[in-house]
């Protein structure tokens, strides 16, 4: 929109320098005075040259001219501003998915445990989530489930007896994703007498990215869409037959019919 009116206007400008009585008479030489001088010669100069018709004439037109062609040399930096703030917008936008990618690397291997009471713990902590993740997943039962850490983490809970979150990585990360599939459809797990929940760990900014598709998610769950989380910071879905991924909500709504404009 903005470059049509860009156009329009570059347009009538020419045309108005067109129609100009100056444009009309003088020729494309500059034109000589009589006394052998031309306009820019007696403008340089300056004095008290007569201004004569001619004279006017030809220092108008040569103005216009000057100013056509400043004209074109602003249009044509301005469009090579733009391609540039444009090109640096890109190149921000591919560091900052860089970064989220990063920052995602350090995190996806990870699972928040909630609602785990401090007295449930009587040996290791370690022992009692391998307990719970076989539990949960069935598929784990006859496999070593390898922790890299496990740790208490955050103040602790309002609720006596609660205990603070339990944050663990998991060595393998398929293991991972077979425990958070079962965790999906099951948001509270019955486990040796206390309710748990288990989450995804994640950073803030991924914390920040998923708050602002909100609108995407909420659209998901009216028309029953199934999607997941995919990395780096990618919100994935089937559309019309298509396997589709955005990163934000104008994205979306690109997509035709996937989401009513704001």
């Amino acid at each position: 929109m903005t470059s049509q009116r860009h156009t329009k206007k570059e347009g009538s400008l020419r045309d108005l320098f067109a129609k100009t009585p100056a444009k009309k008479v003088l020729p494309d030489k500059p034109q000589v005075m009589e006394d052998g001088e031309t306009v820019t010669q007696r403008v340089q100069e300056g004095g008290d040259a007569p201004l004569t018709r001619p004279f006017m004439e030809q220092l108008f037109g040569t103005l216009l001219g000057d100013f056509a062609t400043l004209k074109q040399e602003i249009v044509a930096e301005v469009k090579e501003m733009k391609q540039e703030v444009m090109e640096l917008g890109q190149r921000i936008d591919t560091l900052e998915q860089a970064q989220d990618a990063r920052e995602e690397e350090s995190w996806r291997s990870n699972i928040r445990i909630k609602g785990v009471p401090s007295q449930a713990v009587t040996g290791k902590l370690e022992n009692l989530v391998e307990r719970l993740f076989r539990y949960v997943a069935l598929d784990l039962k006859n496999q070593t489930v390898v922790l890299d850490r496990t740790q208490r983490i955050g103040r602790p809970a309002c609720s006596p007896g609660t205990g603070q979150d339990i944050l663990t990585c998991l060595h393998h990360y398929k293991q991972r994703e077979t425990i958070m599939a079962v965790a999906w459809d099951q948001p509270l797990i019955d486990f040796e007498g206390f309710r748990v929940g288990l989450f995804q760990d994640l950073s803030t900014l991924t914390l920040q990215w998923r708050r602002m598709l909100r609108p995407v998610t909420d659209f998901r769950r009216e028309n029953n869409i199934r999607y997941k989380w995919g990395h780096p910071s990618r919100l994935q879905f089937v559309w019309q037959n298509e396997t589709r991924a955005v990163r934000t909500v104008e994205e979306a709504q690109a997509l035709e019919g996937m989401l009513p404009r704001l």
